[in-house]
């Protein structure tokens, strides 16, 4: 077994690891956890955490539905980056969210993304604040906004100190994952090549996912041939463009069917597709199962306010 060899496993071990860490903090803590902004950085592995980056609280699911709001807060989130260069803290998000922040930091100890632990209504004045400009903005329906913020958000915060030795391996973690992704991109001369390039790719769909993209608009964007475009994704994604974005677009349906009463026709049109019919083809190829019976089993295990 080469370097390279050894390292894509110990990579996909790690990974292994981490996916299992948060599922245990979601299921026997009840945190909402996320990852961000590290596709900047895991260049290879990128497409492998879009799961990680989506909130699961019912009051920010609603918020996605809306595809303008779903990219306006990745744009804002360079700002929480900034903020986490100093170290971990607690805030509130443009939405009204309360949230812990803690950074994930690179070998030269710069913070590179940030772990989001999220789903709390603290400090309700200030909130409706925001919540009020958030749905005259976006013509959202306020009352289900505030129902959402009172009636499915954890009104208490933990405590840093029970909370930090939670986080804090897991952002170690993923600071031995950027240390091992980097390594083996050097090894394969895709540091600054090929790799980057899916990563802006796959940060450009995760935005954009519910529009109506094709390989064709994604060449044109990033000024590159179809022919290269579909190479990467066979390369980095081991899937075409269509596998990749149907299986993120799934992905998302999951996380709708689970936290919010959204009906499938609704959650067909949010996430990107434009027959139910379909939608339900893909679905079930994908989890093995409708989308009836997913909520059905699934709607249990969610995180509780």
């Amino acid at each position: 077994m080469t370097d390279s060899e050894r390292d894509g496993r110990a990579i996909d071990e790690l990974l292994s690891d981490i996916f299992a860490y948060m599922d245990m903090l979601r299921r026997a803590h009840r945190l909402d956890v996320t990852v961000h902004w590290l596709d900047h950085v895991l260049h290879t592995c990128a497409d492998r955490l879009l799961a990680c980056n989506i909130h699961k609280n019912p009051f920010c699911v609603y918020l996605k539905t809306e595809t303008a709001l779903w990219a306006h807060c990745i744009e804002r989130q360079d700002k929480v980056l900034a903020r986490a260069q100093t170290g971990e803290y607690c805030g509130m998000c443009w939405a009204g969210m309360t949230e812990w922040i803690y950074p994930v930091r690179d070998d030269s100890g710069r913070a590179v993304g940030f772990i989001c632990v999220s789903g709390y209504g603290a400090e309700r004045a200030q909130a409706m604040e925001r919540i009020d400009a958030v749905s005259r903005r976006f013509h959202l329906n306020r009352g289900e906004l505030v129902r959402l913020f009172d009636e499915r958000l954890n009104h208490t915060l933990p405590d840093k100190a029970e909370l930090s030795p939670l986080i804090r391996p897991l952002s170690h973690m993923f600071t031995l994952l950027i240390h091992k992704t980097a390594r083996l991109e050097e090894a394969g001369g895709d540091a600054t090549g090929s790799a980057l390039l899916f990563a802006r790719v796959t940060h450009y769909l995760a935005r954009y996912y519910a529009a109506p993209v094709t390989l064709n608009t994604l060449a044109a964007q990033f000024n590159c041939s179809v022919s290269y475009l579909s190479r990467l994704f066979h390369r980095y994604a081991r899937q075409n463009f269509r596998q990749y974005v149907n299986a993120l677009r799934i992905r998302l349906a999951q996380t709708f069917l689970v936290t919010t009463q959204m009906s499938i026709q609704e959650i067909t049109y949010a996430v990107g597709f434009t027959d139910s019919n379909y939608f339900s083809t893909v679905f079930r190829r994908a989890a093995g199962c409708s989308p009836r019976q997913y909520r059905a089993e699934h709607t249990q295990d969610a995180p509780r306010a």
